[in-house]
């Protein structure tokens, strides 16, 4: 299935367009040479775009679930209802956001 899929850089720096690749059909094929070629192509490029795709909270986890275990979710921020480990982060008028720099939790894991 990702050996089929175009790569397109989106940057010389970091960042690739998955094209020709559902990430539902990934997740019901749980086929273990798809998830190390996704891990492989994220430590390559850092960020994939899979343009176009609407997963439900499900198809997120189990992708999230094909590069490795999950680490625990920050327990401030609200999650989607049934799914502990989603959290919704919002930056829209109601809920700015709560630094004024980048920033990422538990980088050591």
């Amino acid at each position: 299935m990702l050996e089929n899929a175009e790569i397109v850089p989106l940057t010389g720096a970091l960042g690739a367009e998955v094209n020709d690749v559902q990430l539902a059909d990934l997740v019901k094929r749980n086929d273990r040479s798809n998830a190390d070629a996704l891990g492989r192509m994220l430590v390559k490029n850092k960020v994939l775009v899979f343009r176009d795709q609407h997963p439900d909270p499900q198809t997120h986890v189990e992708v999230a679930k094909l590069l490795g275990e999950l680490a625990p979710a920050v327990p401030m921020y609200p999650k989607v209802a049934g799914f502990e480990d989603i959290i919704i982060i919002r930056n829209d008028d109601d809920n700015p956001p709560e630094n004024e720099v980048w920033h990422a939790d538990m980088t050591y894991r």
